[in-house]
C-alpha cells in the first residue's frame, strides 16, 4: 500500500507500457499474417495510417511492429518512402532450394537405410495440396507443402534437422507467395510429390533423391525463371 501511494506515476507508466506492448504485438501479428497470406503483396508499400485504422491501434505500435518485421526480414524500411514488403531474389530462392535439398536428402537416406514406415497421412496431404492450389488458396497450399516436406525430415529422427528446417519457414512461404504457382501446372507438382512418396515407401533412396533433386532444381523452378526475368 505504501509503495502505491508514494509512486502512483510508476504504476501508471507500467500500465501504459503494458498497453503499448499489447498493441504493438497485435499490430505485428496482423501485418505478419497478412504478408504470409499474400494480402500484402511482395513490393507493396505499407502505410501507417491505413494500418492504424485497420488494426485499431495508434501509429506508435504500428511503427514498433514495422521495425520488428524489418529486423526479421519481412519488410524493408526505405528512408523517406516507408515500409515495403520484401520479395525474394533469384539468388535467395536458389540458396533456399539448395538448403532444403541438403536437409531433405539426408532424411531420405536415413529413411531408406533404416526402412522406416511412411505414414499414410502424407498421401492425403498431397491430395489436399492439389485441391488448395486449384482453389487458389496459395497460403494454405504453401503451408501444407511445407508440412509435407517437414514430415519427411522429421521421420529421420534428428531433432536438430527439424529445427533447421523450421528456420526456413518464412523463406518457404515467401518463396511460394512471391510468385504464386500456375494452377495449370498443379498436375506436375502433384506428380512430383506422388513419385517422391512412392520411392520413399519402397525405400528406393536413389530414385527418391533423383525425384527430390528434380523437384527442387532451381534451374527448372518456374518461380526462379520469373524472378530472373
Amino acid at each position: 500500500m505504501t509503495y502505491t501511494k508514494v509512486h502512483p506515476m510508476g504504476s501508471e507508466n507500467s500500465k501504459t507500457a503494458a498497453t503499448t506492448l499489447s498493441a504493438a504485438e497485435r499490430a505485428y501479428q496482423h501485418i505478419h499474417s497478412q504478408i504470409l497470406r499474400g494480402q500484402y503483396a511482395s513490393g507493396a508499400f505499407l502505410e501507417e495510417e491505413p494500418l492504424s485504422e485497420d488494426i485499431g491501434v495508434s501509429r506508435t505500435p504500428i511503427r514498433e511492429a514495422l521495425r520488428r518485421l524489418s529486423a526479421e526480414g519481412f519488410i524493408e524500411l526505405i528512408p523517406r518512402r516507408g515500409a515495403r514488403v520484401r520479395g525474394v531474389t533469384a539468388q535467395e530462392l536458389r540458396q533456399f532450394l539448395e538448403a532444403r535439398f541438403a536437409l531433405e536428402s539426408h532424411a531420405i537416406r536415413t529413411i531408406c537405410q533404416q526402412k522406416m514406415a511412411i505414414p499414410a497421412e502424407l498421401a492425403r496431404m498431397i491430395g489436399e495440396i492439389s485441391r488448395l492450389v486449384l482453389e487458389r488458396n496459395f497460403f494454405e497450399a504453401a503451408e501444407l507443402d511445407r508440412q509435407f516436406h517437414r514430415a519427411i525430415v522429421s521421420l529421420a529422427g534428428n531433432d536438430l534437422l527439424v529445427e533447421l528446417f523450421d528456420a526456413l519457414r518464412f523463406r518457404h512461404l515467401l518463396a511460394c507467395l512471391s510468385t504464386p504457382p500456375d494452377p495449370t501446372q498443379v498436375r506436375l507438382v502433384v506428380d512430383e510429390h506422388v513419385d517422391l512418396l512412392a520411392a520413399l515407401s519402397s525405400h528406393d533412396a536413389a530414385r527418391a533423391l533423383d525425384n527430390l533433386a528434380e523437384h527442387l532444381d532451381p534451374e527448372r523452378a518456374p518461380r526462379l525463371r520469373a524472378l530472373s526475368n
